[in-house]
């Protein structure tokens, strides 16, 4: 008789192990570095559940982008959802979202440098990491539009659009240069560049 005692693991968790374990390998080893048996006994599985959920290597990392994406948007809209939109909640948005560079943010960032660099090597695989870039600028877009709409006395002079550029830009740079003595927290910086702007 056929013991269905045992649980059988939903294909929602399966895939989130899966995602899981090949956003941790691909930031400690490099996408080439991290095979697909790597990553599906990282997750406690066979490569069989990798083929179940992803036809490839590239599928899976497109996905693997998306949810990160998502993740990081929803973190975000939760931090505004709790603080409010008054310009000091905003500030405190800003520097906790673009907070110091722990070991957390550290593989986060090594991870999406992987992943550009992966789209370099393998264009198919640009569309989705676009997708997923301009996804962050137009939250951080709606973050000023927001803002704006509530405060219609405040002007900057630069275009929402441009913000979210500037945002970004400097999030990315000052990762790149986290380990430079003196280098500002990204968060602080963006706040200062905000203020400046106020016309």
């Amino acid at each position: 008789m056929v013991d269905d005692t045992r649980r059988r693991t939903p294909r929602s968790e399966v895939r989130e192990r899966l995602l899981a374990a090949a956003a941790a390998l691909f930031a400690q080893r490099g996408i080439a570095g991290a095979s697909l048996d790597d990553i599906a006994a990282s997750a406690g599985f066979t490569k069989g559940a990798i083929y179940s959920n992803f036809a490839t290597k590239s599928e899976l990392i497109v996905a693997l982008m998306d949810h990160l994406t998502t993740a990081q948007l929803d973190a975000t809209e939760k931090l505004i959802a709790v603080g409010g939109r008054d310009e000091a909640s905003m500030a405190q948005v800003i520097r906790t979202a673009y907070g110091p560079i722990t070991p957390e943010r550290r593989a986060g960032w090594a991870l999406a440098t992987e992943l550009r660099l992966h789209t370099e090597r393998h264009p198919e695989a640009l569309p989705g990491f676009v997708r997923t870039r301009l996804a962050v600028h137009d939250q951080v877009r709606g973050w000023v539009q927001g803002y704006l709409a509530l405060h219609p006395e405040t002007r900057l002079a630069l275009t929402p659009d441009e913000v979210a550029s500037v945002c970004n830009a400097i999030l990315a740079g000052l990762a790149l240069d986290a380990d430079v003595p003196g280098t500002p927290t990204a968060g602080d910086l963006i706040v200062k560049v905000l203020l400046a702007i106020r016309r």
